[in-house]
């Protein structure tokens, strides 16, 4: 998925495995009372960068942005959260919808629980190729960029 030998050479890459309950820190719980557990690895980062691909999903809105970092780097018990008839049958849990949103505003407290972020999100067309690049970057509370 990296794609290049030098990347590999020159920095490290891990895997995240949202099984493994000691690899994963307790940020509190969100208004909604998802429990916010995220990668350790990634929580105590000291700069914390997410690679995404926007585009429409089928509950969250879009893709990209804050579904890097949940469900992205969350705990199990997270992302089964986010699965709850509460949210799946929520009318605004939609593509293409962000206003209202109930999945799309949890994502967002834990993204704001995490600390700053830097997102760099993608955009490709029906062939695959490359079609808007934006970057963000995100100090609690404020927002960030998730669907350019």
């Amino acid at each position: 998925m990296v794609g290049s030998p030098e990347i590999l050479r020159s920095i490290r890459i891990e895997n995240h495995f949202a099984k493994d309950r000691e690899a994963h820190v307790d940020l509190g719980t969100t208004s909604g009372g998802i429990p916010i557990m995220i990668d350790r690895r990634f929580a105590e980062a000291d700069l914390k960068i997410v690679t995404g691909l926007v585009e429409p999903h089928f509950m969250a809105g879009y893709s990209g942005g804050r579904k890097v970092v949940s469900p992205g780097v969350a705990y199990q018990d997270t992302i089964l959260m986010f699965h709850r008839a509460k949210i799946l049958e929520h009318c605004k849990a939609a593509n293409c919808v962000i206003e209202g949103n109930p999945l799309h505003n949890e994502q967002m407290e834990i993204v704001r629980a995490t600390g700053g972020v830097v997102a760099v999100n993608v955009v490709i067309d029906e062939r695959r190729r490359l079609g808007f690049v934006n970057s963000a970057k995100s100090k609690p509370p404020t927002l960030w960029p998730l669907h350019s």
